[in-house]
């Protein structure tokens, strides 16, 4: 366990450098949330980016030869896999908290209407989108590394970014959306259900990549 906090606690260095980056989106957010006056553009520009970002401790591990330093050292790839898998739980965690507060802020300093219940909704949606693309993503930089996964990687991630920015899109109009819909109907009666369903399956995706990036990995010539 200590070894795996120490992975994660590496990943938040690796990515450091990348805050600058990560504040101009932030602002992106904010001011087409203010332009448009729509609060599902705030939320739907971080999960974008942090999308991106997930793929760079791959990169400067690569260009630095991580991996190879870890296979000259008694750690288990496996607690290689599950930090990064790790640090990948606690980014989405604290993407989508900070999307909410930012979400608020916005809503009472320049008086922009938020249903709460869509807000959270959309933010699941968002986190389930994420959580599939990684899980896409992450087997394939473990079995072949960065350089050789990043075109098939790079595949996912569009159609990653394509689907977050097409709910964005739609999320503004959600209940008129879905009143016809009985399946909606019958998920949004049981509030546990309609948050729980797409946190659970983004959860479960993250799981069986992890097992599966896990037996990779163990395989994988370095």
């Amino acid at each position: 366990m200590n070894r795996i906090a120490h992975f994660i606690h590496l990943d938040f260095y690796t990515i450091n450098p990348y805050k600058k980056a990560l504040y101009l989106l932030i602002l992106v957010g904010l001011v087409m949330g203010i332009i448009i006056e729509s609060i599902s553009a705030l939320p739907a520009i971080i999960m974008m980016g942090l999308l991106v970002v997930m793929s760079y401790p791959f990169s400067i591990g690569e260009k630095n030869g991580m991996d190879t330093l870890y296979a000259t050292l008694p750690i288990k790839r496996k607690s290689v896999v599950t930090g990064r898998y790790a640090f990948v739980f606690c980014m989405e965690i604290i993407a989508a908290i900070f999307a909410l507060l930012l979400s608020a802020a916005l809503s009472v300093i320049f008086t922009i209407d938020l249903n709460v219940t869509e807000t959270l909704v959309s933010l699941c949606f968002l986190t389930a989108v994420f959580s599939l693309v990684v899980s896409l993503q992450y087997p394939l930089y473990f079995k072949f590394g960065y350089t050789k996964g990043q075109p098939f990687a790079y595949l996912f991630l569009s159609l990653g970014i394509l689907a977050i920015a097409v709910w964005s899109g739609i999320s503004e109009n959600l209940a008129s959306l879905t009143s016809l819909n009985n399946l909606w109907e019958g998920i949004s009666a049981n509030p546990y259900l309609m948050f729980g369903l797409p946190v659970g399956i983004g959860f479960l995706f993250l799981a069986l990549s992890c097992a599966l990036s896990c037996r990779l990995y163990e395989k994988r010539d370095i």
